[in-house]
């Protein structure tokens, strides 16, 4: 019997998962489209974030709540990419740019999150 790396169980809840967010409205395919790359790896981050503050509050069971959100959220961010992956890319100014590269830098080097440095002040043009 081959390993599986993910069990049934996990595919499956992220499966629900991505069900419910559509039957609540939270999103669809329309609306995943006119997310761009920035938009699903912030959400991501602070998703991540808020999972990361529940396990340290002592709450397992909502840290693995959210974990299983990201998953459905990267599954849905993969899906989306595949759709509109002739889309280009979002065009910054140089001073947005400048700023986005200092942000990503902290992130990786210092393990700073991006809750210290919005993103949101980021300008596209």
């Amino acid at each position: 019997m081959p390993l599986l790396l993910l069990s049934k169980k996990i595919i499956s809840e992220i499966y629900e998962e991505r069900q419910r967010q559509i039957d609540k409205g939270y999103t669809d395919a329309t609306a995943d489209a006119q997310k761009d790359i920035d938009d699903w790896c912030d959400d991501v981050i602070a998703y991540a974030t808020w999972a990361k503050q529940m396990a340290k509050m002592g709450s397992p069971d909502k840290y693995r709540n959210r974990m299983k959100q990201i998953a459905t959220m990267a599954a849905a961010a993969c899906d989306s990419y595949d759709r509109v992956k002739s889309r280009p890319a979002p065009v910054m100014d140089a001073q947005s740019l400048a700023a986005r590269k200092m942000h990503d830098t902290l992130i990786d080097c210092r393990g700073i999150t991006s809750q210290e440095i919005p993103v949101e002040n980021y300008k596209y043009k």
